[in-house]
């Protein structure tokens, strides 16, 4: 198509309806700000290192399977009510001070190993039959 051949200061500039309908690669080259803008259908199928660069509150739209894809340092950035809508397997990948804080209901659902990681005061918030799952070396400290 013509824009292939554009630069992409120049398709930056057209109107996001024709932006939304450029190709993927195309899309792909252009300013992060500028592809937070489309539309979360169009965002999902982008590949996830060009998402990494997005800006946070374009990605919170975006389908939970799509985020699971996106580096954890990207999903550390996002809402905690958005990252509660992730897979355990995908929360057990983040930095535990993030971890803290989200719920204790979402939390209470992850492994020993990564409740092992959180603060103290998270700890024991969780409810007794968390509790009680945890090592004896945690619960000393409790």
């Amino acid at each position: 198509s013509v824009f292939e051949h554009m630069s992409s200061r120049k398709l930056e500039t057209l109107d996001l309806s024709v932006i939304q309908n450029l190709d993927f690669s195309t899309i792909e080259r252009l300013n992060p700000k500028v592809i937070s803008k489309l539309h979360p259908k169009k965002l999902e199928k982008l590949d996830p290192k060009v998402l990494s660069r997005c800006d946070p509150k374009a990605l919170k739209r975006l389908n939970p399977k799509v985020m699971e894809k996106l580096n954890p340092k990207t999903i550390e950035q996002l809402d905690p009510k958005v990252i509660e809508k992730l897979s355990p397997k995908t929360i057990e990948k983040l930095n535990p001070k993030v971890v803290d804080r989200l719920s204790i209901g979402c939390i209470k659902n992850l492994s020993v190993k990564t409740i092992m990681r959180l603060s103290l005061e998270t700890i024991e918030e969780l409810p007794m039959e968390v509790i009680e799952t945890l090592p004896a070396m945690i619960l000393v400290q409790l």
